[in-house]
């Protein structure tokens, strides 16, 4: 699963996109695109790609911004847009990989730059809604927080994901104009996650980042010695309306 800020996917960097998801080589079930710059005059058939579904949340009252999910074939999926509001950039689906009976959701978020502390709010509401949905999940995005810098990690977008049990897995510098980590990966089951990369490549002013998941064949329960468990907070008490009105204050004591 990658993620990359194109910032304006014209027709030299959906060229690039095409050729990586085609290569014969190329193993990748998600890709997400954040700054499309595209607009409703924009149709799915121009860029479309051989294997791939399309998923878009243009933004529509103002200009640039937009989010873009290219979604394998190989890979049964729902759109969720009761986890998506209309003035957030956040394009959430649920997946269901390998013929697993394991959803998993999959978000694409594009926090822009100079996002207020409403902003921050209003997309802490739809993480909380993800949450409390109790099954496994990635956001992938540009979060334009660089998580290189120690004291961002008490920003409080930060610190309400890592309430809520989600760990940052990208690393390294991913826009090396400003030296940042502008571009993260947030899961609520890092154990899962193999591997992190962040590649060279690319005609904009970041770089795509990867992570692969690990899955496991079905196979005999019964001959089967080495369980993996995966463990999850208990929703069952929780206080939806509590969470969405004041999140980082109800996730702290969950």
């Amino acid at each position: 699963m990658c993620h990359w800020n194109a910032r304006s996917f014209n027709n030299d960097k959906y060229e690039q996109i095409k050729e990586i998801l085609t290569h014969p080589r190329t193993e990748i079930d998600v890709m997400i695109i954040t700054e499309t710059w595209l607009s409703s005059s924009h149709t799915n058939e121009e860029y479309g790609i051989p294997g791939y579904h399309i998923e878009r949340k243009d933004r529509t009252r103002k200009e640039r911004g937009g989010v873009m999910m290219y979604v394998s074939h190989a890979m049964a999926y729902t759109r969720l847009p009761t986890l998506e509001s209309s003035d957030t950039e956040l394009l959430c689906t649920q997946v269901i990989p390998c013929k697993s009976n394991c959803p998993i959701i999959i978000a694409g978020v594009y926090r822009v730059p100079n996002s207020t502390a409403v902003m921050d709010v209003k997309l802490e509401g739809l993480i909380g809604k993800i949450y409390i949905t109790n099954k496994e999940a990635l956001l992938l995005g540009d979060f334009n927080i660089n998580f290189l810098k120690q004291q961002n990690h008490k920003h409080r977008l930060i610190k309400f994901l890592t309430s809520l049990g989600f760990t940052q897995t990208i690393n390294e510098v991913t826009r090396p104009e400003s030296h940042s980590c502008l571009d993260h990966v947030y899961t609520n089951q890092p154990q899962c996650i193999t591997k992190t990369k962040v590649w060279n490549i690319g005609l904009s002013d970041h770089l795509p980042v990867c992570v692969v998941r690990r899955y496991k064949k079905k196979q005999d329960h019964a001959a089967d010695k080495n369980h993996v468990y995966i463990s999850y907070r208990d929703c069952k008490k929780l206080d939806e309306e509590a969470l969405l009105k004041d999140p980082v204050e109800c996730a702290g004591h969950l």
